[in-house]
């Protein structure tokens, strides 16, 4: 019987290989169009461009999944991580989430190394999407009581 360190030992070698013929190369995707739009986003706001407005939130008063995020990227452009917390932490989460993803990306493109891609069984697949599915229901949940 395998130890529990042999089974994480043999997870990550199987799950780092070279791409498939053929296969998109997610990463190289990533690592390009994180930066576009994070470019994107920052000249619209350099611009002085009016911020869309959430329908959810115009039409209803009730704030969406993402409301309090431009506020939270207004806090982080002045160092004030604590506010960004309060404003939308799953956007900070998120946020910071996206930056170790482009991390990734850009390591495993510009030395040309193998790529994440772990074969996960199906249960394993619908309980990170129910975990996923619970932390997004959480941010809401905590919007809802906080956001004016």
């Amino acid at each position: 019987m395998k130890s529990p360190n042999n089974r994480l030992a043999n997870f990550w070698r199987r799950s780092f290989r070279p791409l498939a013929p053929g296969e998109t190369d997610e990463e190289l995707l990533l690592a390009g169009l994180i930066p576009i739009v994070t470019l994107l986003i920052g000249a619209w706001v350099v611009l002085g461009l009016p911020l869309p407005k959430c329908l959810l939130h115009e039409w209803t008063g009730i704030p969406c999944v993402t409301c309090g995020s431009t506020r939270a990227l207004g806090a982080l452009s002045r160092g004030d991580w604590l506010q960004a917390l309060r404003w939308n932490p799953g956007m900070l989460v998120g946020g910071v989430f996206l930056g170790i993803v482009w991390g990734y990306a850009v390591v495993v493109c510009g030395l040309r190394r193998h790529r994440f891609r772990p074969n996960l069984s199906p249960p394993f697949q619908n309980g990170l999407r129910t975990l996923i599915f619970l932390l997004l229901l959480a941010n809401w949940i905590y919007l809802l009581l906080t956001l004016p």
